[in-house]
């Protein structure tokens, strides 16, 4: 700690300005730079469970795969007796 005061206690006025901007300086480069570095090294993972929406544009009118007569049709009937 004495050290560090009789470093500061020997720097000029300009010298000390300079040094504590540098400082800072370096202070938000290390803070940009960590930031950077936990993007590039992150990554999205998808949770279990939840839940799935799926939207069309139409009306459904048969949701029997029989009769089903448009796409909004067949992409119903696809979904639910999928696991059929």
């Amino acid at each position: 700690m004495d050290l560090i005061r009789n470093f500061l206690h020997v720097l000029t006025k300009k010298e000390l300005r300079v040094f504590l901007y540098a400082c800072a300086a370096i202070a938000v480069a290390i803070v940009l730079r960590s930031g950077i570095g936990i993007q590039e090294h992150s990554s999205f993972v998808p949770v279990k469970g939840g839940e799935l929406r799926e939207g069309m544009v139409g009306q459904p009118i048969f949701v029997n795969p029989v009769f089903s007569e448009n796409q909004v049709d067949q992409d119903i009937s696809a979904l639910v007796f999928s696991p059929l």
